[in-house]
């Protein structure tokens, strides 16, 4: 299970991506007084970087208000993470169905071919671990974004038939 990604280090590569990226500023100052979560104090490695992501809309936590900072990475959440960050635009004007929770995101994720070649491209499921070839998908969604060339979504969703 080594090839497994943690929730805390998705979230430090999407922000590093991203500042890299130009897309939001640099992590000026970090001041966050109060954590947002129960489970990554302020002296976690990782804190400024849940912090920002969340900040940013890009990460949530749980409903118990843990961020489950060393939990695996499902392409449902990353779907979440990736969008978010990326394609807000592409969620605002999505219309289709919203259940089970991760849904849209997916649909926008497998819309815009971010997992295309992979064996979860047009799978809704939270169930399927990420494991560390994740930069192709970071890389893949930045390079959609930097070209604005997106893939032409298709006119039916293969599993739900919307």
């Amino acid at each position: 299970m080594k090839n497994i990604l943690t929730r805390t280090r998705i979230a430090a590569m999407l922000a590093i991506v991203l500042v890299c990226s130009l897309v939001m500023s640099a992590f000026e100052n970090g001041e966050y007084t109060t954590p947002s979560f129960t489970d990554v104090p302020k002296s976690y490695w990782g804190y400024i970087y849940v912090e920002k992501a969340h900040e940013k809309g890009w990460v949530n936590g749980y409903d118990d208000g843990r961020f489950g900072p060393n939990d695996n990475v499902t392409y449902a959440q990353l779907s979440v993470m990736l969008t978010s960050a990326f394609f807000k635009d592409r969620l605002d004007s999505y219309s289709g169905s919203t259940a089970p929770w991760y849904t849209k995101y997916c649909t926008v994720a497998n819309d815009l071919g971010l997992f295309k070649w992979t064996n979860v491209q047009n799978k809704h499921t939270d169930s399927t671990q990420v494991n560390k070839n994740v930069k192709h998908h970071l890389t893949r969604a930045y390079r959609e974004k930097k070209q604005k060339k997106c893939y032409q979504p298709y006119t039916k969703h293969r599993l739900t038939g919307q």
